[in-house]
């Protein structure tokens, strides 16, 4: 993992726009933390932008409460959660007014002290996200075909 500065040009052509910006209450009714989110652009045509977005927060399960999908080996109640967006649009500034399409994917990670873990928990895993890559792009589930990084 690595840390980002904003407006930094990573391998690939990946832009990164913000670094652990506060996100709100993103991860719904299991967020027990404060939600900060990493974000990263990148052209892909036509004046169309790839956007990641990988919001960071303390998520905790009820027993017997669905869990994500990914690393469902995990059988803590608190885990930290990544909720990874995939967006395409025209402006990477302006998302949410020039969506031609998302995706979601959410993937659990096992914290070190789950009874403790909160918002620095949230705030040190958005600051360390994994770059993207355009291979984790091109595998994105149900993107349009004509879309590739």
């Amino acid at each position: 993992m690595t840390a980002f500065e904003a407006g930094a040009i990573l391998e690939g052509g990946w832009v990164v726009l913000g670094v652990a910006d506060p996100n709100g209450d993103d991860g719904g009714d299991v967020q027990d933390s404060e939600a900060y989110v990493t974000t990263f652009t990148k052209p892909i045509g036509d004046g169309l932008h790839a956007r990641i977005g990988v919001s960071c927060y303390v998520a905790a399960y009820e027993p017997g409460q669905t869990r994500s999908l990914h690393n469902d080996w995990i059988t803590d109640r608190r885990v930290m959660q990544h909720q990874i967006e995939y967006l395409i649009c025209w402006d990477p500034n302006e998302p949410g007014g020039t969506e031609v399409w998302s995706d979601a994917h959410y993937i659990d990670h096992q914290l070190n002290d789950p009874d403790g873990a909160g918002d620095a928990a949230a705030l040190h895993a958005a600051r360390n996200v994994d770059p993207p890559e355009d291979d984790e792009w091109n595998a994105a589930v149900d993107k349009p075909y004509w879309i590739m990084a």
